[in-house]
């Protein structure tokens, strides 16, 4: 495929595209063990309380430690983070999942909100199955 016309921001290559296989699985275990723990009310209540100590309670490692504590989703994904799980630390801090998608597209959540579609006051059971109101 020729990548000549498609914008860079839209290539389906690195940097634009994070691989998550088995090898980057493996190498964050820990980190996607300690993401989907938040699931847990009690373990959010330990990471909002000191979350340096909940997150050495599940041995990751120092540079994963700083991306947290930096709010570095993008470098979290890049290191193997799998999205679902890393969006379970963005929740606990009560960041949105858009936030994560901004810093991920390199911008900030209010330029990333201004590209988003505008708001509908029309829920699903007001459209028609043509799609009509």
């Amino acid at each position: 495929m020729d990548n000549e016309n498609i914008p860079t921001d839209q290539l389906l290559e690195p940097p634009n595209t994070f691989m998550f296989s088995v090898r980057e699985c493996v190498s964050a275990f820990q980190l996607n063990q300690f993401s989907i723990g938040l699931k847990n009310p009690q373990e959010r209540a330990l990471f909002l309380a000191d979350e340096r100590a909940a997150m050495t309670a599940y041995r990751l490692s120092d540079v994963q430690m700083e991306m947290i504590e930096q709010r570095d989703w993008t470098g979290l994904i890049a290191g193997g983070g799998h999205v679902l799980a890393i969006v379970k630390i963005a929740y606990s801090l009560g960041i949105l999942h858009h936030e994560v998608g901004a810093h991920m597209c390199g911008m900030s959540y209010q330029e990333m909100k201004a590209q988003l579609p505008c708001e509908s006051d029309l829920l699903p059971q007001d459209i028609d199955s043509r799609g009509q109101q």
